[in-house]
């Protein structure tokens, strides 16, 4: 993690720095905004999987363990949309002739169902909860990849979109790149470091393009963070 006040700093000492052509400028400013933008992001995505955890773990045990949090973000968007559609809520639903309804409309049915029944339906509101937030933290979790693409775009003068020719080569390419740019003296090691660590990033995201969650982050059901391992 890369602290963001040290971020602030060389942004403001390269501003400040009348030594440097505009090229040299230029090229430092996109590396710390880019890492800026980043942490920025990630700081968000966080505290969403903070969120997601909470309710993971609370729905766990709701359900009595049919539900097990995994790491894998989309295995446990599938499986709490079945869960959903298979209850006894839903089941009631259909039975009263409303076969056809979207989220919005199962909370607002969950809402009215749970004024009027004596069923237990805790596990299902949670179910509810977590679902949405799934699928944020996924469209933000693509959000960032792609916004870093393009700052990165901007600095190397290349597409880095995923399907913009042979990502193996486009990686070696890069990362010649890097060294001339280091040759020329556009930036120094640090910086350098964090390019390769920005690069390396967003391509190993392209190659596994999964997107997991720190199930072993231990949170308590009342909220309150009390290890990340």
């Amino acid at each position: 993690m890369i602290d963001i006040n040290e971020i602030y700093y060389a942004i403001q000492a390269i501003n400040s720095d009348s030594s440097l052509d505009e090229e040299k400028r230029t090229i430092r400013l996109q590396i710390y905004q880019t890492l800026l933008y980043r942490e920025k992001a990630i700081n968000n995505l966080n505290n969403l999987m903070k969120e997601i955890i909470i309710d993971g773990k609370r729905l766990e045990k709701l359900s009595d363990y049919d539900f097990f949090i995994n790491e894998e973000l989309e295995k446990n968007r599938i499986f709490i949309k079945g869960y959903i559609l298979d209850s006894k809520f839903i089941s009631d639903l259909k039975s009263k002739g409303i076969v056809n309804f979207n989220f919005s409309d199962i909370e607002k049915y969950l809402k009215q169902y749970m004024e009027v029944t004596d069923n237990k339906v805790e596990d299902i509101k949670i179910a509810v909860s977590l679902y949405p937030k799934l699928l944020n933290y996924k469209d933000q979790y693509k959000d960032m990849y792609i916004r870093i693409s393009e700052y990165l775009g901007n600095i190397f003068g290349e597409d880095m979109v995923r399907n913009s020719g042979d990502i193996r080569l486009k990686y070696q390419r890069i990362f010649e790149r890097i060294e001339r740019m280091l040759s020329r003296r556009l930036f120094d090691l640090k910086a350098k470091e964090w390019l390769e660590e920005l690069v390396n990033e967003l391509f190993s995201y392209y190659v596994n393009n999964t997107i997991k969650l720190p199930i072993d982050t231990q949170i308590d059901v009342n909220g309150t963070k009390e290890l990340i391992s």
